[in-house]
């Protein structure tokens, strides 16, 4: 079941139809983590048909919690996990020194002789090319994603 706010809104979630019959708005602000809610409100959108409709707005920001390590840094390390095309046994794998040797073993040359692995993250300028690299690219922390949602039936 989900109340509308046709006639009048508080602003706290409680609706007001004009009939005398309060509700509760269905999507509250309280529902959503503080962490990555960036801003939640009330606001009149135009739909496609030209017609109003009350919404509500809701932005999160994109990275709210860390995530990764997608490649390891060092041929001891475990990260991420992928499916590998190569020739040494390919498949769902984990990033770990199985997988980094089954990448040397097939011509890649990813892994350094101190053992750290190249990484490339996208945003460090050019690679050398006579190696192999696992890509991790840099996360973008200032994307916001923002939903439109109906806040009535009609």
């Amino acid at each position: 079941m989900i109340i509308s706010c046709d006639s009048s809104d508080d602003g706290t979630g409680n609706t007001d139809d004009g009939n005398g019959d309060e509700g509760t708005a269905l999507i509250q602000e309280s529902m959503f983590n503080t962490a990555s809610l960036v801003s939640f409100q009330s606001i009149t959108s135009t739909l496609e048909d030209g017609t109003t409709a009350a919404c509500y707005e809701i932005t999160f920001s994109s990275n709210p919690v860390a995530s990764g390590p997608f490649c390891p840094a060092t041929i001891n390390d475990v990260a991420g996990m992928g499916f590998y095309d190569g020739a040494s046994n390919p498949g769902l794998r984990v990033f770990s020194a199985a997988l980094l040797n089954d990448i040397e073993a097939d011509g890649y040359n990813m892994v350094n002789d101190d053992g750290t692995v190249n990484v490339d993250d996208f945003a460090s300028g050019q690679t050398d090319s006579s190696k192999s690299y696992c890509l991790a690219a840099a996360p973008d922390d200032n994307l916001l994603l923002t939903f439109i949602i109906p806040a009535t039936l009609n």
